[in-house]
């Protein structure tokens, strides 16, 4: 029953601590960079607003392809699931890795397609 409770509460705490570990690092450094009076565009990709919406434009896609992915391999594992003499979690848990890979990998190809045009 402790375990129950311990567990959800510990997730938490790693994930808030690791975004407030995070962010206090971060502006650890530029304040540093401001004390220094050093040059602070490496925090900024691009200041042109056509490059910020491209990279927008591709954090889309990038989200998108691993989603649709996702959402194969939840399909695919209820099927392998229902016909195959795998565990319930593992069929899940492995259609859903192995898709939401394959949505990361198409999004590099399309990038790298892209990249090769221009």
């Amino acid at each position: 029953m402790l375990a129950g409770i311990l567990i959800p509460i510990t997730f938490f705490a790693s994930v808030l601590g690791i975004f407030y570990f995070f962010y206090t690092t971060r502006n650890k450094e530029r304040m540093s960079l401001i004390e220094n009076d050093k040059d602070a565009s490496i925090f900024f990709k691009s200041k042109k607003s056509t490059d910020v919406k491209r990279v927008k434009t591709n954090y889309t896609l990038k989200i998108g392809l691993l989603l649709i992915g996702l959402g194969v391999g939840v399909v695919l594992g209820n099927i392998v699931a229902q016909y195959s003499l795998l565990v319930v979690q593992t069929a899940y848990i492995s259609m859903i890795l192995i898709f939401g890979g394959l949505g990361l990998i198409s999004y590099y190809l399309i990038e790298k397609k892209n990249k090769d045009k221009k």
